[in-house]
């Protein structure tokens, strides 16, 4: 079973070793499984020979459900272009102009890391209500969801899966993300979180000023997000369903 096939997405690296091998033995797998059914389209489509091809999604830990924070919004992820940090930094510059008690926590690093501290130090507006946290080991990142009211996925290629997402769920936390990917397969819109079109600051901005102030919807959606990644996502239902699909090959 081919549980990661690169090249599927924009940003893939086609020319790696290990996927031209993997272009030339296709016929030799019994299956392949895609993170996404967004993804598992894509291979269909790219290698309609390929063989079956399943979508079951990656795995997150489902914590207990801690008390919100108020005014917390929370990045997790690779700071760069494709990731939307920029489209996030603009949004979150127009929310604070009618919330100006807002807080925005950048946790990550990538190419756009210099950049992103120079606009939030060079900002007046920005420098006393944007923290960039810079890489925090895995183990680590936990904490930062515990401290968020909610966290945003602002980006503008089509995600394979949408891990962060399901990482905030999991910690109980509402998501505004983008609806491209396989995002829409992890957020609910209206139920687990808000779903804006990508690469739209003004539409991000709208969207945390709707959701920001209204605790008693954020603790809501943070509730059913975790039931949803306790049901959907969490390790012992990822390897149920992985050990359903080797039985069913072997």
């Amino acid at each position: 079973t081919a549980t990661k096939v690169a090249g599927l997405l924009p940003y893939s690296a086609f020319r790696n070793t290990t996927w031209r091998m993997l272009r030339t033995s296709l016929d030799s797998f019994d299956a392949f499984v895609a993170c996404s059914g967004f993804l598992r389209r894509r291979f269909e489509l790219l290698h309609p020979s390929a063989g079956e091809v399943y979508a079951i999604h990656n795995p997150v830990i489902v914590g207990d459900e801690t008390s919100v924070p108020e005014n917390r919004i929370l990045y997790v992820g690779r700071l760069s272009i494709e990731k939307g940090t920029m489209v996030l930094l603009k949004a979150f510059s127009s929310l604070l102009e009618v919330r100006p008690e807002s807080r925005l926590t950048i946790v990550g690093t990538g190419p756009l890391e210099g950049r992103l501290r120079r606009g939030v130090s060079d900002s007046a507006q920005l420098k006393n209500s944007v923290t960039i946290a810079g890489y925090v080991p895995p183990p680590e990142v936990s904490r930062f969801f515990e401290r968020s009211s909610i966290v945003v996925v602002p980006s503008v290629w089509p995600e394979p899966f949408g891990r962060t997402p399901a990482e905030a769920m999991a910690a109980a936390r509402p998501v505004i993300a983008s609806s491209s990917g396989g995002i829409p397969e992890v957020v609910e819109h209206g139920k687990t979180g808000l779903l804006v079109s990508p690469g739209k600051p003004e539409a991000l901005s709208v969207a945390l000023g709707e959701l920001l102030p209204d605790r008693r919807k954020i603790v809501k959606m943070g509730h059913r997000g975790h039931e949803r990644a306790a049901r959907t996502f969490s390790r012992r239902v990822i390897a149920s369903k992985f050990a359903g699909l080797y039985e069913k090959i072997t």
